[in-house]
């Protein structure tokens, strides 16, 4: 093994062009450092979002877990809805030990959370839904009270979710567990849903004048032994165009849907799904196969620790084919949405217990075949409620969660992004620019990709505007202006999974450099290496390097391990731009470093077969 130092070429000072490249392969330097400089080394200007790992630009997902509310006294259930009106969901929670309803206003950006109370008097708070229960185009709150035996609406006053007015809907319902607010007389106006823990019927609550001033009770079910008690949902099932009703029904161990026979909420058809949902806990209607007809989700954890599906299978809902997607420990709740922004919906399950209590799963194939992946949790743990709703607008849902033994309430981005801003360099001289390539390791739900900019001015106001974002490495013919001296670049890591995220090994840019000759008296100003060019590299290679005065210099190659490969000392060598041919490397990664006097640089390349 040697180096092969062609001494005829190696002292000429010439003219003409030469190829030259700017590699960066680790950002584990100092951030703020704007330059110009001649080497990127493993400095940067600026970031946000993406962070430095072990030599390589990664977009870590590891501290998506963010807290929206604390203090919440046995927080039972959480979702959002626009509260304010001013276009961002917030969150809505109760506080069941403290008997409050609680809102959180969202700054737009999710990251920012203001905690509001709409009351602190709601005897042993449950359960609520929002929605615009008396037509004003605002939301709404609708609550159950459990110990109270009360169902409860409160007007958003003016509509920005501070001043809110309490009316009764109903008072005598014993132990009110869950409710839903829809249409479900085809009326156009919002009703109200609730089911009893103690009570033998189940019953709805027709909005009559659609202002929510005057209601009347209806009953679905009135037999004790089917009577939908636990969790209770609303949607089409038999895709007849009216809402129909979805529960859990304790007693029997029945999961049931209810079908709203004329539409008119006056008359219903009771159909079990399931006989053997013992420990049944939550319910929720997704086309989770992607056939356009509503099929059924359901978690139980008293018995079985689960989280199941039940296709509908002629979308009539009189024939169910029942699959398991996965256990979950003390399973409580489910909740169907697309968490990885592929087109098809993926499913959420939350369980009260210390171990594996939140989790999602990927619908792989669209038609309900299902891989699990865990939420990063920190010390969080004992989930009662989880759900999704885009939070910041960014396209991809939050998954939000409530935690029973911390008192919390949080939430997880599934899309991230961030972006990374180069030192400018400088590259002495008047560039014809080459391409722009780069090594990353991604995965589908991943994109890596690139902005640039050139000046013939380092000042940062005269660098211009960004180019177009660049997804594969190409020419940067047409995008940066030939002469431009100085180059900055702008690498951007992009996400839309959760537990998902690119990483970027190397970027590089190339240019053809003019060279200067000794006849117009021009030298270099001062020490520089050059890259390695090409690189990676199968045979003969060059090292181009530049003196501002004669000097004695050393070149010497090092491998991996630290040992020299070889030495080449030149003494005297003149002023100017010099070019060393180097040859017969065995494959490898390996250093090549430039010494005269107290300067040192040194480069790093790759030999290929």
């Amino acid at each position: 093994m040697k180096l092969c130092l062609l001494s005829v070429t190696i002292l000429i000072l010439y003219s003409g062009s030469f190829a030259e490249i700017a590699e960066q392969t680790s950002w584990s330097g100092d951030s703020g450092v704007w330059g110009p400089v001649l080497t990127w080394d493993d400095d940067y200007d600026s970031q946000e979002g993406c962070y430095p790992v072990v030599g390589s630009l990664r977009l870590t997902l590891e501290a998506m877990v963010n807290t929206i509310g604390t203090g919440i006294n046995y927080p039972r259930s959480a979702f959002a809805e626009d509260v304010n009106g001013d276009g961002f969901p917030d969150v809505l929670c109760v506080a069941s030990n403290s008997d409050e309803i609680l809102w959180w206003e969202n700054d737009g950006t999710a990251t920012c959370w203001t905690r509001h109370v709409v009351t602190d008097n709601f005897d042993n708070a449950g359960a609520l839904h929002a929605s615009d229960i008396d037509g004003d185009g605002d939301i709404d709150i609708t609550a159950t009270a459990f110990i109270g035996d009360e169902i409860a609406w409160w007007e958003n006053n003016l509509g920005t979710g501070l001043f809110w007015t309490k009316h009764t809907i109903n008072q005598n319902i014993n132990g009110p567990y869950s409710v839903f607010t829809t249409d479900l007389d085809g009326d156009a106006d919002i009703d109200v849903l609730a089911c009893s823990f103690f009570m033998d019927t189940l019953s709805w609550w027709e909005n009559i004048d659609g202002t929510g001033g005057s209601w009347i009770q209806h009953d679905i079910q009135s037999n004790p032994q089917l009577v939908i008690d636990m969790d209770i949902y609303a949607s089409d099932i038999d895709g007849d165009g009216d809402i129909d009703v979805i529960g859990v029904n304790s007693y029997n161990n029945d999961l049931v849907w209810c079908e709203n026979v004329d539409g008119s909420g006056t008359s219903w058809n009771q159909h079990i799904i399931e006989d053997t949902f013992g420990g049944g806990t939550s319910v929720h209607t997704g086309d989770v196969d992607g056939d356009g007809d509503m099929d059924i989700l359901g978690a139980w954890g008293s018995y079985y620790d689960y989280i199941a599906w039940w296709e509908n299978t002629d979308g009539t809902g009189s024939s169910w084919i029942k699959h398991d997607i996965s256990s979950l420990s003390n399973a409580n709740s489910v909740f169907a949405a697309d968490i990885d922004s592929d087109g098809d919906l993926d499913v959420l399950g939350s369980g009260n217990n210390i171990d594996i209590c939140l989790a999602w799963w990927e619908n792989t194939d669209g038609t309900g075949e299902f891989s699990m992946h865990f939420l990063p949790l920190g010390s969080w743990d004992c989930f009662s409620s989880v759900h999704a709703e885009d939070l910041n607008g960014d396209g991809d849902p939050e998954i939000i969660a409530t935690s029973i033994s911390y008192n919390g309430v949080l939430r997880w981005d599934t899309g991230m992004s961030g972006w990374l801003e180069s030192s400018v360099l400088d590259t002495e001289s008047g560039p014809e620019w080459g391409v722009i390539d780069w090594e990353e390791e991604s995965s589908a739900s991943c994109t890596v990709s690139f902005r640039v900019r050139s000046s013939s001015n380092p000042d940062s106001s005269q660098m211009g505007e960004w180019s177009e974002t660049i997804y594969e490495p190409c020419s940067l013919e047409g995008i940066l202006s030939d002469g431009d001296r100085y180059v900055q670049y702008r690498a951007i890591l992009e996400t839309t999974c959760i537990d998902s995220t690119p990483v970027l090994n190397s970027v590089s840019l190339s240019w053809t450099s003019q060279g200067i000759s000794e006849e117009n008296g021009s030298i270099p100003s001062v020490f520089c290496l050059h890259p390695v060019f090409p690189n990676p590299v199968r045979a003969a290679y060059s090292v181009t390097f530049a003196l501002p005065e004669r000097t004695d210099i050393n070149l010497t190659v090092y491998n991996m391990a630290g040992r020299a490969v070889e030495t080449v000392s030149i003494d005297g060598c003149p002023a100017g731009w010099h070019t060393a041919t180097l040859s017969e490397l065995e494959q490898g990664v390996y250093f090549v470093r430039m010494t005269s006097g107290g300067i040192s640089m040194s480069r790093r390349f790759v030999v290929i077969e």
